[in-house]
């Protein structure tokens, strides 16, 4: 069960930075359009 969780845990992780990465991207275009 622990390693389970850790590798939940980790997953969770990296998901969450890929959606970070995402929402960074999508606000370099915003910025780039509107100036």
């Amino acid at each position: 069960m622990h390693i389970l969780d850790l590798i939940t845990l980790r997953y969770d992780v990296s998901y969450i930075h890929s959606f970070q990465i995402f929402i960074y991207f999508f606000f370099q275009c915003c910025r780039l359009l509107i100036a």
